[in-house]
């Protein structure tokens, strides 16, 4: 397991403030008005693990799809975001939320779109996160 000392040299290299618990297994990387929670896996991990984890996000290059995503034209308590769609399931019963987030999941596997799904840390959004593959990309962009 990484030491607190391997920890503050790497928030060094990186000029990027770190907030750890290595009890609960994450770390919170922050950078300007963002940041990424990098859970730890169960295994053995290194200074060169961490390194690539926080060196992808750092120079991530991702687009904006938000506009891309709405042509799935997909309504109720929802809100499309860079990733794809959130859910608003705060104060949802579970049969209310049960079948919304069905419907949803129709549509976009009617539409043979790969999504992922997962909740917030608090429980108040269920994600829909939208695969960025070009196949993926390529269907949605042909919406009308």
């Amino acid at each position: 397991m990484l030491s607190e000392k391997e920890i503050k040299e790497i928030e060094f290299k990186y000029s990027v403030p770190l907030l750890y618990n290595l009890k609960d297994r994450y770390i919170i990387v922050f950078n300007n008005c963002k940041s990424k929670t990098i859970r730890l896996p169960k295994k053995e991990i290194d200074k060169k693990w961490l390194s690539e984890k926080i060196e992808n996000y750092l120079n991530a290059t991702s687009k904006n799809l938000r506009a891309e995503f709405q042509k799935l034209d997909i309504k109720g308590s929802i809100y499309y975001t860079s990733f794809g769609l959130s859910y608003d399931c705060w104060f949802k019963s579970d049969s209310v939320f049960d079948k919304e987030i069905q419907t949803i999941k129709d549509k976009l596997n009617s539409l043979k779109i790969k999504f992922s799904n997962e909740f917030s840390d608090a429980r108040w959004v269920y994600r829909f996160k939208i695969s960025q593959s070009k196949e993926n990309l390529e269907l949605i962009k042909g919406l009308k």
